[in-house]
């Protein structure tokens, strides 16, 4: 026992020791079953919309340009980057702090803002807004993008089941939202004016062309000089708007080609449900390593006890001896 000081140590006070390590088991047990709060992950999945839109229209639309002799432009689709960092951002999150949610909880129909389910506190509104997005960034979202065909997964993570799957599902439909309203702005600004450049330079047409029946309804004469001039200048005309209207045209398809799938709604591959089995706690997994971290002090302890003595024994005989 002597080579093991520490262990001859333990076995002098099992009985101690033994008590300490049935308390102390059980307080893990009761934490860990009963006092850890069980987190419910739900997950949704987008489309990358490159992906999405090769697979329909937009997968045939090189052949459909070269077909019509139009010349493609670069494709500047929207990223599954760019998602996260919406998805991400204080924008969307301030919108979904008091956001008012409703969920069968045991029974019970709760009803209340995410704010007041996650039981934020601080003394005003902005504290509050910066510990609420900070937990939602930390704690409850998780965004993941498949390296392989770079579908993203939206994970969010609460202790209800549907309020996970409720927040998750309106999350992207801020995101869609957003995009609608601010990604796209630019790209149906133009569009639309293109299509208005279009409807004037049709009216435009019309109003030559009528003009030019009225002046050939009223000159009977062709060989006439003032005849000819005239036609002349109207065919000129014509042609110039018709040139015009030509290149608009094609530029409004060129633009459609490009920019359809940057026009188009967020593509959802799988919404989110409410999950049925607790994401964590790993209840197994933190007993275990519990039980290790209470025998790994419980032994430090008695360490430390051991050292102590044998300090204060040491120090004892040492004031013997000088007495």
């Amino acid at each position: 026992m002597n080579s093991h000081p520490l262990l001859w140590f333990l076995l002098s006070n099992k009985k101690t020791n033994a008590i300490i390590l049935i308390v102390s088991s059980v307080a893990i047990f009761i934490v860990v079953m009963f006092v850890i709060s069980l987190q419910y992950t739900a997950q949704v999945s987008i489309l990358p919309s490159q992906a999405n839109f090769a697979q329909g229209f937009g997968g045939k639309m090189d052949e459909i340009k070269k077909a019509a002799g139009l010349k493609s432009g670069p494709l500047t689709a929207q990223s599954q980057e760019m998602y996260q960092g919406i998805l991400q951002s204080r924008r969307l999150l301030d919108s979904c702090i008091y956001k008012e949610f409703e969920i069968n909880h045991k029974g019970k129909i709760l009803k209340k803002r995410l704010v007041d389910f996650l039981e934020i506190e601080g003394e005003n509104d902005r504290e509050i807004n910066e510990k609420t997005i900070k937990k939602l960034r930390e704690d409850i979202i998780y965004i993941d993008i498949d390296p392989d065909n770079e579908i993203l997964y939206l994970d969010v993570t609460t202790e209800y089941p549907e309020l996970s799957a409720q927040l998750a599902n309106f999350m992207v439909e801020k995101l869609n939202i957003i995009v609608k309203n601010q990604v796209q702005k630019e790209y149906r600004e133009q569009y639309k004016y293109l299509q208005n450049r279009i409807l004037e330079i049709e009216d435009s047409l019309q109003i030559v062309d009528r003009e030019m029946q009225d002046f050939l309804e009223k000159n009977f004469d062709p060989n006439l000089p003032r005849f000819q001039v005239e036609k002349i200048r109207y065919l000129r005309n014509i042609e110039v708007q018709t040139s015009i209207y030509s290149e608009f045209r094609v530029q409004l398809e060129l633009f459609i080609a490009d920019n359809m799938i940057n026009l188009s709604d967020i593509k959802i591959l799988d919404r989110a449900i409410p999950p049925y089995r607790k994401s964590r706690p790993k209840r197994l997994l933190l007993l275990i390593s519990f039980g290790i971290i209470s025998l790994f002090v419980q032994t430090s302890v008695n360490g430390a006890i051991l050292v102590y003595r044998r300090f204060r024994k040491n120090f004892t005989e040492m004031d013997i001896d000088a007495s």
